[in-house]
């Protein structure tokens, strides 16, 4: 008996020792605790709080632990620490106030000896309970491992070991996470050193002195508290977890110290230090930070007396982690946290890591739960709020009073305070100047906060104070920034309040859609109520209904929204509270977008498609591409795959909508993006939005492989160039984001074709760039998509995005398409009062042009042209701003069409003159982050950018004669203007890091904020003259008295104790201090500059950063690696945190000048006799002080002695009027002729301010010799030496000033031309000419070569050279030798030169193929050689001097990618050459061939389909062709021309070009006949037709060349023509045997009834207008009719399958059985072969085959896929079957198909109809070899 009651003592007493301990005693602790925020890495500056108390703990029995806190007290700190968080604060220097913190007794339950819930009395308030549980956190143990969770360093203790190492999750106020023990003894040597640790040493006894470190693991949670919002697309990071990018980090260590053993301990001291660093501005290079620090230290031990009274109504906890408060309910109760499961946690934290994180992404809150089964709503930390209640943890306006809103206090009335906070913002935005002063921006946002707090109710009541119908004043402004403030609330009642003001047409149209795009982007709580009500607005509300502009926001924003919330799960996670509310992607959420949204879309678009309205199926495309959800493909298949029929550009659109798709699914929209590139029968532009597309799916190597490989056969140059720009560009990006993606392109980079794309075709630049000491990251993207018909792209994408502290942002996302370049330009046209006159014209003349033979309608009529009907224009524009701006506008020909009817409005209503007043503010992309300290204090961060745009003023204008009668537009003849324009644009960015105490309604704050305004209130006056090209305009302050603060910039960090309640800006309370990181600024300066001009402006800078000169620029870019894009993102990003301030300021009273008058005109001038004047630079300062005629006078000096010259002349002066005059002009004239070798140049600038003078004069005159364009050896032999003297004078005046004289020759070297005669190139010319052909491409790219001038001599005299020109010109010379310093080689020992004091020769010295140059510069004084300076293509075109292509020219066809400077077509004496590079033989006979005729297209006017061909020719106002023909010997080759254009007044005009014998020495090649008349013609003047619509001259070696303005030039020698186009009208707009022009050479052979042929002598026979006399062709169209229609193939799109089951997302058994159908269908009876020979399994494949049938020239393939034995087999056994086929004619689509299958592709025929049943040899069993 007594052994059995001494076990039992003997357990009991283990079992009461093991939780540290004993009953019947008493201990008291000391409780310290201190929060403080700061900007540490700038200076010490704190603020916070400190924080003291007495915990008394009597244990009750094993599991129950009495406790009571006394004596609270609280001081508030804001000082300088010199040692930081951790400095000692003598407490003579604290305040120290009562904590009203209960006394009252509360119960601590046990298990174990670990803390599993608190049981506190119920008139404790919850905040007061919060603060227990910080305090009891301290003393949670769990030594013995009762929540362990598995982990490889587990080791438990044993024995009475007192070491162990293991993992928990485990709950304190802060949340439950896993927390990592570290248990040792603490050596004793520790001890003497800080002996605070163990206060009562004696209690150790037997036992030792015990460490035990607890480390929270905070990216692992079962219970992860805290509230987020607005990090959503910043990064692959879990939100409130230990890092976040680079921006922020969390930690928390516990250090507690126990004496005794680790089952029978008493706990000395315990103190956890929790830390929260960030950077305010995500990207700062200072840190801000948080630390919350809590300490107990025992004080006494005794025993107990008495016991403590129990709680009264006792309210559990339910655990130690933090609680929100019901901040609406009048209750202040102590609110129940969430229980803590009792599940064992089995997750190991190395081997088990990615399955707990893949756990963690399901649901962060629970690594047991997913996110398909939320828990019950009572678990969460927070409640959902009703629709009509806000909810907005994060704000401290929310929990900042006694953990409630502060609608609780009784001083605050939010309806009154909102009120108030408006009318405050609306005055002072009256007053610029005061912005800064008096922080309005930062009122904005603490109006928007208390936006937050408000219900439905009390925002209806704001809105009834404030409404009104005014447009401008106070009370309006007060109603805007309510307006703006609501829309940003991002609440329940914020959308019914705006739903209330649509309704009641408070808010309408543009205004109305404004505010609906800011609500979308701004919800904080998007739970299933607010989706289903913003549904109901969006979609269903019939006010938004009626306005289109409304209409089109609300579906796009809330289809963008409904990704955001419910599709896309990254953001959704990131983007929104779900720590605190749960998923909002809950299952009637995502029921609701695959059975509700979407159908109804589908049900939209199918309508609207219809009813062709192609504004409504533009935006239904966006709007189910904003979805995102992979159903919206089952919406586009029937469109995609051609069951359905829409505009190619709608399809387009619905590949560019999948933009948002390639990011939600990226494996799925990758294998439909796929299957529409791959179809080479596809419209080459939906191929091309597929390229772009698909590369931001991350294909694999092996997929862009095979696209790389493809372009050496793909004859769509387009697609090829978009591949092959995507692949090169992706291969260099840079980034952990993307290392995969340009290992995988550099892996396919070397299969791409050598083909080289200019910039008419399509391109995508991808771009990268990563600093990582700067923390700044960004990837530019930039695509182009070329046109057919324009050099101009159809579309553009331009995107930027950038990394700060990685956290990423979309700062800018532009695209634009359209449809039609050409379309879109007829469009407009037609719009024009000039074109309907000319229209009219073209009707009349139209008949009896047709009768006219050999004009262009005749030869249409005759050929039987058939050009197909274009599409109707159509255009949209998505515009993405960084702040979250997003607008979408879509536009057709419609829309363009009713420019006149809304320019007549327009113009009437500012000829009565118009008010007008816009004011907006944004504040998107804010970031909010909460979550509470170890002293349960919560944290709070929040950033904010709120912007202001005010505009206001009058404008009234007249145009004479009126621009617009409403039916068509007409250029008026002159327009003037006056304007008074107020415009404000003031942003500022601010941070705030702190915490809150809900005690004292205090917040604590170390802050950044940054301001930038810009003001300009000016009066303007404008004079256009259009007939003349004169624009005069006038500018001037508006209040020219007073001082205007144009611009302002400031910057400063602080720290601040702020109260909650006083809802006034931080900067204004009386307890904020600014930090200075320096005592005295670094630079500083004031300065008034511009007073000399009469316009003073004042400059203030003052910084404690150097000021930015010209250096720190340099080093910034250095720094930034050379990019530029980096370099300009720099200063919006900037990474220091600094006190700045810099302001412009308009000094009235410094200023003289009251208004500014600036003048610009043009004038061009064309001669045909040569003119007289004075070029002398000492002549200019005698020009007339009146613009027009300083114009006309430069004009005719300008063209002085140059026959058929034009001269050019652009003016512009700027005077300042005021008491002294001020004036700057500057005017500069050009004069060249196409037949004189003489050109000229001239610059004249003259200053007059402050009686000071200053003039530059510039007078230049070249001797340019002409050369041919048609013989390469002419051209090499031909001598271009070109000279040139010039001649400058600057200086106070031209008499006295400084002249500089130049004398320049630039020639071509035997060097060069040795080089050119032995190039590749020259021999494939030489082979050329041996035919008979001189001008096919290699010898058009040598003869454009051959007068490259590669020699460059340059003498230079100065006279009166002052020293400041000197030091400048050493200067200039000191940079060029630090650019070349490794070229280098400079004498000044002993030169060896001629040259005079005031001489210096500049020789440049190209290599023969311009790939360097070698400069040699010589002064009496030195000799400077820079040898083998690189030069790039770009700086050839620019310095590689040509005789008779000017500089732009050559730079064009750099861009262009051309080998010669201009795009050509040739017919030479066998052969011919289109525009896109296609050689051919043509073989033309004596019949008339077209070899170019203008043939544009023009979309529909009318429904009916026989008046369309009609209504085509009678829209063409130009009518061109060209055509050519063998002469009667065979050799020689004759040309006529035929021109019908408004200029022309609608008649026919007909060129003939005949040969005449042997031509040069001044004998012209050609007979030039017009109208049947010869015309006389030579090389030293220029003959007009029709007032210089046509230009007809000879060229040196007697070559004719004729201009048609506008259009082409012509040059012909007797026995070729080359035609040059010069006007991009001509692009894709041309037919004849100089192909299309589109840039796609696999089109050139394209034939009057618009089908292709393959064979070059029908296409040329095609173009025959009629079989003359004498010999013929050796291709006869007339006789090989039937032949040459077989033979000729239209280019038709080929539809295929690319949406299948699986990517549409359609039920999983119908996906199973239908590919089972196909398999059984593919298959057949060979499965039984296979089965029952193994080799013969692997043998045997499946491929689409085809036949080849002549007699109906035509190709068949099967419409499945048949047997075929692989390539290491044979065949065994063959037989022969029926199988479907569909049928193709012979065309390059059907070779391509033919080729893909016998290089082992398998196109898809599934799809196709079966064209008939034919017997094919099929392969019906294999083996090996």
């Amino acid at each position: 008996m007594w052994s059995q009651l001494l076990l039992c003592c003997l357990i009991g007493f283990a079992a009461a020792s093991q939780n540290g301990w004993q009953s019947n005693m008493e201990y008291e602790y000391k409780v310290q605790g201190r929060t403080f925020t700061a900007l540490p890495d700038i200076a010490n500056q704190y603020a916070g709080i400190a924080m003291k108390a007495k915990l008394i703990v009597r244990p009750e029995g094993d599991e129950v632990l009495m406790a009571k806190i006394a004596n609270a007290q609280y001081a508030q700190v804001h000082a300088n620490l010199p040692e930081g968080w951790k400095s000692d604060i003598p407490e003579r220097h604290l305040q120290y106030k009562q904590l009203q913190l209960s006394e009252k007794p509360f119960q601590i339950l046990l298990k174990n000896g670990v803390v599993r819930d608190v049981i506190v009395d119920r008139d404790v308030h919850n905040w007061e309970a919060n603060i227990i549980k910080a305090i009891v956190s301290q003393v949670q143990l769990d030594t013995q491992g009762e929540n362990v969770i598995k982990a490889h360093l587990n080791q438990l203790p044993e024995g009475d070991d007192n070491s162990a190492v293991f993992k928990t999750m485990e709950d304190t106020v802060t949340g439950t996470y896993e927390t990592l023990y570290d248990i040792t003894p603490l050596p004793e040597y520790v001890l003497q050193s800080q002996p605070e640790l163990v206060p009562m040493p004696e209690l150790k006894k037997n036992g030792e002195v015990i460490e035990i470190i607890k480390t929270k693991n905070f990216s692992r949670s079962e219970e992860n508290l805290g509230y987020y919002y607005g990090l959503g697309g910043m990064g692959q990071f879990e939100p409130n977890t230990n890092q976040m990018g680079d921006f922020f980090l969390r930690s928390a260590m516990s250090r507690v110290i126990v004496t005794g053993s680790l089952k029978r301990f008493t706990i000395q001291s315990a103190s956890t230090t929790n830390k929260i660093i960030i950077a305010p501005t995500l990207n700062s290079e200072q840190k801000g930070m948080v630390v919350s620090h809590l300490n107990l230290t025992l004080r006494a031990m005794q025993p107990a007396s008495g016991s403590f009274e129990q709680p009264q109504q006792g309210q559990k906890l339910g655990s130690l982690t933090y609680t929100f408060n019901t901040p609406f309910s009048g209750n202040h109760e102590a609110r129940q946290g969430a229980k803590r499961s009792q599940q064992e946690y089995m997750y190991s934290s190395e081997e088990d890591d990615q399955q707990y994180r893949r756990q963690q992404h399901r649901h962060p809150r629970s690594v047991q739960q997913s996110e398909e089964s939320v828990e019950s709503q009572e678990q969460w930390a927070q409640e959902e709020a009703k629709l009509n209640q806000p909810l907005s943890p994060s704000s401290s306006l929310y929990i900042g009073y006694k953990g409630k809103s502060i609608k609780s206090a009784d001083k605050i009335n939010v309806v009154e305070a909102a009120h108030k906070l408006a009318q405050k913002i609306a005055k002072e935005i009256q007053h610029p100047q005061e912005i800064q002063k008096e922080q309005t921006l930062a009122s904005y946002v603490i109006l928007s906060s208390v936006a937050k707090i408000m219900n439905e109710k009390e925002m209806q009541q704001v809105t009834d104070k404030l409404y009104t119908k005014e447009q401008r004043g106070q009370q309006a402004e007060a109603w805007y920034a309510y307006r703006d403030a609501i829309a940003e609330a991002g609440t329940g009642p914020a959308l019914l309040t705006v739903q209330q003001w649509i309704d009641s047409k408070k808010i309408q149209h543009e205004e109305a859609a404004e505010v609906v795009a800011v609500m979308a982007d701004s919800v904080r709580q998007p739970t299933d109520k607010y989706i289903r009500a913003f549904y109901q607005l969006a979609i269903k509300n019939e006010q938004v209904q009626r306005q289109h502009i409304l209409n089109d926001t609300a579906i796009l924003s809330f289809t963008r929204l409904v990704r955001k919330v419910i599709v896309d799960k990254l953001v959704a996670h990131n983007q929104y509270p779900v720590h605190s509310f749960g998923s909002f992607r809950t299952q009637e959420g995502q029921q609701f977008v695959a059975q509700e949204l979407i159908p109804h879309l589908k049900d939209q678009l199918h309508q609207a498609v219809k009813e062709a309205d192609s504004h409504k199926v533009l935006v239904y495309i966006r709007a189910l591409g904003n979805v995102a959800h992979k159903e919206i493909l089952a919406v586009f298949e029937p469109y995609l795959e051609g069951e359905k029929q829409c505009s190619q550009f709608q399809r387009m659109q619905m590949v560019l909508a999948l933009d948002k798709l390639v990011k939600t699914h990226p494996k799925v929209a990758r294998s439909v993006l796929y299957k529409i590139y791959q179809n080479a029968g596809e419209e080459q532009y939906v191929r091309v939005a597929a390229v772009y597309q698909l590369m931001r799916t991350a294909p694999p190597a092996s997929m862009l492989q095979r696209m790389a490989e493809y372009t050496n056969i793909d004859t769509d140059e387009q697609v090829n160039a978009a591949v092959k720009a995507t692949i090169e560009t992706a291969a260099q990006l840079e980034g952990a984001e993307f290392e995969e993606l340009a290992s995988n392109a550099r892996a396919a980079q070397p299969l791409l074709t050598k083909n080289t794309y200019g910039i008419q075709y399509s391109q995508n630049f991808l771009r990268s760039f990563v600093a990582k000491e700067m923390n700044l990251f960004y990837k530019q993207t930039a695509q182009i998509y070329g046109s057919h018909d324009s050099v101009m792209p159809k579309g553009f994408k331009y995107a930027l995005r950038a990394g700060l502290g990685g956290a990423r942002r979309q700062l800018i996302n532009v695209q634009g398409m359209v449809s039609s370049v050409e379309e879109l330009t007829n469009v407009f046209q037609r719009q024009s009062h000039q074109y309907q006159k000319h229209q009219e014209q073209q009707q009349q003349g139209f008949q009896q042009a047709k009768q006219q033979k050999w004009s262009a309608e005749y030869i249409a009529e005759k050929l039987n042209i058939k050009n197909p009907e274009r599409e109707q224009l159509e255009a949209d524009l998505l515009v993405q701003l960084a702040g979250g701006v997003t607008r979408y506008f879509a536009i057709n020909n419609q829309t363009i069409e009713m420019l006149p009817q809304l320019l007549r409005q327009v113009e009437d209503m500012l000829r009565e003159g118009e008010d007008f007043h816009y004011t907006k503010y944004i504040n998107r992309n804010d970031v909010a982050i909460s979550f509470p300290t170890e002293m349960a204090l919560p944290f709070v961060y929040t950033l904010d950018a709120p912007t202001l745009l005010h505009f206001q003023g009058k404008i009234r204008a007249t145009a004479e004669p009126k621009m617009s009668n409403g039916q068509a537009i007409r250029m008026p003849e002159t327009i003037t203007a006056h304007a008074e324009i107020r415009a404000l644009v003031s942003a500022r960015l601010q941070a705030k890091i702190g915490f809150v105490t809900p005690f004292d309604h205090q917040q604590y704050i170390a802050g950044y904020d940054k301001n930038v305004q810009i003001n300009l209130p000016i009066k303007s006056q404008y004079e256009i003259d259009l007939k003349t090209q004169q624009v005069q305009a006038q500018f001037q302050p508006i209040e020219q008295d007073k001082n205007v603060q144009v611009f302002h910039y400031s910057s400063w960090p602080y720290t601040a104790k702020h109260d909650i309640l006083s809802l006034e800006p931080v900067a204004q309370g009386p307890h904020t201090k600014i930090i200075y990181a320096e005592q005295q600024p670094q630079s500083q300066f004031n300065q008034l500059v511009g007073k000399q001009t009469g316009m003073a402006f004042r400059v203030q800078y003052i910084s404690e950063q150097k000021f930015a000169d010209s250096m720190w620029a340099y080093e910034q870019l250095q720094r930034h690696n050379g990019d530029a894009i980096a370099f300009l993102l720099a200063p919006l990003y900037d990474e220091t945190i600094q006190h700045t301030k810099a302001e412009v300021t308009y000094d009235a009273q410094e200023s003289s000048a009251r208004k500014v008058q600036m003048r610009l005109g043009y004038e061009s001038e064309y001669q045909q006799e040569q003119g007289h004047g004075n070029a002398e630079v000492s002549q200019f300062a005698q020009l007339p002080r009146e613009s027009k005629a300083r114009q006309q006078q430069f004009a005719k000096i300008a063209s002085a002695g140059i026959a058929s010259s034009t001269a050019r002349v652009v003016d512009l002066s700027v005077e300042f009027d005021g008491h002294n005059k001020a004036e700057y002009v500057a005017t500069a004239a050009i004069a060249s002729s196409p037949v004189d070798e003489k050109a000229r140049a001239l610059f004249y600038y003259k200053k007059h301010a402050a009686q000071q003078s200053y003039e530059v004069a510039f007078s230049a005159k070249a001797h340019i010799p002409n050369t041919n364009g048609l013989d390469y050896q002419y051209a090499l032999q031909f001598d271009p030496t070109t000279t040139a003297q010039a001649e400058l004078a600057f200086g106070q005046d031209l008499q006295s000033a400084t002249k500089v004289q130049l004398h320049a020759k630039l020639q071509k070297s035997e060097t060069r031309k040795q080089y050119l005669k032995n190039s590749e190139r020259a021999q494939e010319c030489h082979e050329e000419m041996k035919q008979g052909n001189k001008q096919l491409p290699a010898c058009a790219n040598m003869t454009a070569e051959a007068n490259l001038l590669d020699r460059v001599n340059v003498h230079v005299q100065v006279e009166h050279l002052s020293a400041k020109a000197r030091n400048a010109t050493q200067k200039i010379y000191n940079a060029l030798r630090a650019y070349g310093y490794y070229n280098l080689d400079e004498n000044t020992v002993d030169p060896q030169t001629n040259e005079k004091d005031n001489q210096m020769t500049i020789q440049a010295r190209f290599e023969p193929d311009f790939e360097a140059v070698n400069v040699t510069i010589r002064t009496h004084k030195m000799e400077s050689h820079f040898d083998q300076i690189r030069v790039n293509q770009w700086a050839k075109q620019v310095f590689g001097f040509h005789p008779v292509f000017r500089m732009t020219d050559r730079v064009m066809s750099e861009a262009l990618e051309l080998d010669t400077y201009r795009p050509i077509c040739v017919v030479d004496q066998t052969a011919a050459n289109t525009f896109d590079n296609k050689t051919y033989r043509a073989d033309l006979g004596n019949a008339w061939t077209v070899m170019m005729q203008y043939v544009p297209q023009f979309a529909r006017a009318s429904r009916h389909q026989e008046r369309y061909s009609q209504q085509q020719e009678e829209q063409q106002l130009e009518q061109y062709s060209v055509l050519v023909r063998d002469a009667s010997n065979g050799q020689q080759k004759e040309v006529k021309m035929t021109i019908r254009t408004p200029h022309t007044e609608g008649q026919t005009i007909e060129i003939d070009l005949k040969p005449q014998g042997q031509c040069g020495d001044n004998k012209q090649c050609a007979k030039v006949v017009y109208n049947g008349q010869e015309i006389q013609y030579d090389d030293k003047k220029v003959r007009d037709i029709m007032h210089g619509l046509v230009k007809v001259y000879a060229l040196p070696d007697g070559d004719v060349k004729i201009e048609v303005r506008q259009a082409y030039y012509i040059i012909y020698d007797g026995e070729r023509v080359k035609l040059t186009a010069t006007h991009d009208k001509l692009r894709g707009s041309v037919r004849g045997l100089c192909g299309t022009y589109t840039g796609e050479y696999a089109t050139d052979f394209l034939a009057p009834e618009y089908c292709i042929y393959e064979n070059e002598d029908a296409f040329v026979a095609a173009y025959q207008v009629e079989q003359a006399e004498g010999r013929q062709g050796r291709y006869n169209y007339k006789q090989q009719g039937k032949q040459s229609q077989t033979e000729c193939v239209k280019p038709e799109i080929q539809y295929a399958n690319v949406i299948s089951e699986q990517d549409a997302g359609r039920a999983h058994q119908q996906y199973h059985s239908r590919q089972q159908q196909q398999w059984q269908q593919h298959h057949g009876k060979n499965a039984h072969a296979r089965g029952q020979n193994g080799d013969g399994q692997e043998c045997l494949t499946h491929q689409t085959q085809y036949k080849v049938i002549e007699s109906d020239d035509e190709i068949c393939f099967t419409i499945r896929p048949q047997p075929v034995c692989r390539k290491h087999c044979n065949v065994e056994r063959m037989s022969t079957k029926k199988v479907p086929v569909h049928c193709v004619a012979k065309s390059s689509v059907s070779k391509l198909w033919k080729q893909q299958i016998e290089n082992g592709a398998s196109p898809d025929f599934s799809h196709k109809s079966v064209s008939k049943d034919i017997s094919m040899e099929i392969q019906t069993s294999c083996t090996r070899y």
